[in-house]
């Protein structure tokens, strides 16, 4: 069920469209913002396999003349959240869904299953996207306000049906539920929170304390003190990878550091961990872990990446400070970059990392360009 949504199949909202994909199973086309097929159930949220082979071929682009404050992704949807206003588009062909008008002053936002969750000082506002997209004037409207909890002080992190974020000094959960967005528990944290990150056994707390897991009801499970001081964290598979300020690496499993690697010598801006790499990003220096050897590697480029890459099994996307796309290739012995692309014609740095919004990865420039490219 689309967050607390029922409608008859023959709904004219459920008519499928020809630019949505077809589920992988059956091939059933896809209804606008489903999770899985009407027909087999299969997940249309697993993230389909991307060719590793294959260049970047520019799919569609959008200008606009307002910057963006975030960009939001997930299998079926892409959000462009501006000052005043968030823009949705079908990431498959490019087409405008709608366009929602927002009060200013947002701090983070989230897509959360069919939910838009918008932070700001005071407040919390939910927008089900359900009816709106679907203009289904009809059904019963579920939107919501609600005072903050505190201070916004990390992320916002989700999975699936839950969002978390550390408010004042406590760690806030929220779940979906059929009938709204409902806060499930509080814990009290010590000190700030580096990162956020989802797991199998729970949320991770990436604190100055150490590492912190909680498990579904809000009860801390396990404490871990970390050797040195942390970036950031990834969950991939069963390990949880830390990055450390000046490169160090920590792999870990539980409450246990299962392996650890010195750091490189220099200060660590961004990582991130696939299924068979890890690349931390150190302005020009961009360094490679294979899982496979353990082998480590240092590529350069010509212009400082300070951004969280994005990382398939053999192929890495990074975008420079200065503007430009690298594609690396990692399948040779040597790291390499096959392609390096200037997608904007400003000089104005990019501060915001791509995403991917179903098969396509999207970057947005520092004007509010959106340019997308299917992998």
């Amino acid at each position: 069920m689309q967050a607390g949504f029922w409608l008859a199949q023959d709904h004219p909202a459920l008519t499928p469209s020809p630019c949505l994909p077809a589920c992988a199973r059956c091939h059933e086309v896809a209804q606008l913002l489903a999770n899985f097929c009407s027909r087999c159930g299969q997940d249309l949220r697993l993230p389909g396999p991307l060719s590793a082979g294959s260049q970047l071929t520019e799919s569609w682009s959008q200008n606009e003349g307002e910057p963006l404050e975030c960009l939001l992704a997930n299998h079926a949807l892409l959000a462009a959240v501006r000052h005043h206003k968030v823009d949705f588009w079908n990431p498959y062909s490019g087409a405008r869904l709608g366009e929602l008008s927002l009060e200013p002053g947002i701090e983070a936002a989230a897509l959360v299953d069919n939910l838009l969750v918008l932070v700001r000082e005071r407040e919390v506002e939910v927008v089900h996207l359900t009816p709106f997209l679907r203009k289904d004037l009809c059904r019963y409207d579920r939107n919501c306000r609600f005072p903050a909890p505190g201070q916004l002080r990390s992320r916002l992190a989700g999975k699936d049906r839950q969002l978390a974020w550390l408010a004042g000094e406590q760690l806030v959960h929220f779940s979906v539920r059929p009938n709204g967005f409902e806060r499930t528990w509080t814990a009290k944290v010590r000190g700030g929170c580096l990162d956020l990150a989802w797991s199998e056994q729970g949320l991770w707390c990436l604190g100055e304390d150490g590492l912190s897991l909680y498990d579904a009801r809000g009860c801390r499970m396990s404490q871990l003190e970390l050797p040195a001081p942390a970036l950031s964290l990834q969950v991939q598979g069963q390990d949880l990878w830390v990055c450390g300020q000046r490169g160090e690496l920590w792999r870990c499993r539980g409450a246990q550091i299962q392996r650890s690697w010195p750091g490189h010598g220099e200060s660590c801006f961004a990582f991130a961990a696939g299924p068979r790499h890890v690349l931390q990003c150190s302005g020009r220096n961009l360094h490679l872990l294979s899982l496979d050897s353990g082998r480590q590697q240092t590529l350069q480029v010509p212009q400082p990446c300070v951004l969280p890459p994005l990382l398939g099994s053999d192929w890495s996307v990074l975008v420079s400070y200065e503007g430009m796309v690298y594609q690396l290739s990692l399948q040779q012995e040597q790291p390499r970059v096959v392609q390096g692309r200037r997608p904007f014609s400003s000089f104005e740095p990019i501060m915001l990392a791509p995403v991917l919004a179903g098969d396509k990865l999207v970057l947005a420039g520092p004007e509010g360009q959106l340019v997308a490219w299917s992998l």
